[in-house]
């Protein structure tokens, strides 16, 4: 705000603070979700590649199981990574699924209890 201030009738030297490749460039890799007792969720759309790993961190006390899903309203199907209460797993992508699906889903196996996560793009 203060270098738009500055710059104020020369907007484009503020770019010479900034790298503006990385900034427009950034792919999200970290995602954080709470996720309801019983639930299901469309935790991220991605388009992953042969050699691709994902980080699974259960950060709650249910058991979660994610999967890549075809369609973003379809059911968790198999092949799964079943992720128990407090502990984390890191799998190549293909484990999740087949690679053409896009959606990774998350599901809630107490259906009561909340649970916490985080899915980590290496």
């Amino acid at each position: 705000g203060a270098l738009m201030t500055h710059f104020k009738n020369r907007p484009s030297d503020v770019e010479a603070f900034f790298d503006l490749q990385t900034i427009r460039n950034h792919e999200q890799k970290i995602y954080t979700h709470e996720i309801n007792g019983g639930e299901t969720r469309l935790a991220i759309t991605h388009t992953f590649a042969e050699g691709d790993e994902v980080r699974l961190i259960n950060e709650g006390d249910t058991v979660l199981r994610f999967a890549l899903c075809a369609e973003a309203n379809d059911a968790l199907g198999t092949p799964f990574v079943e992720v128990l209460a407090n502990q984390e797993a890191t799998v190549p992508a293909t484990d999740l699924g087949p690679l053409t699906n896009r959606y990774l889903k998350a599901q809630n196996m107490n259906e009561t209890e909340g649970g916490d996560y985080t899915i980590m793009l290496m």
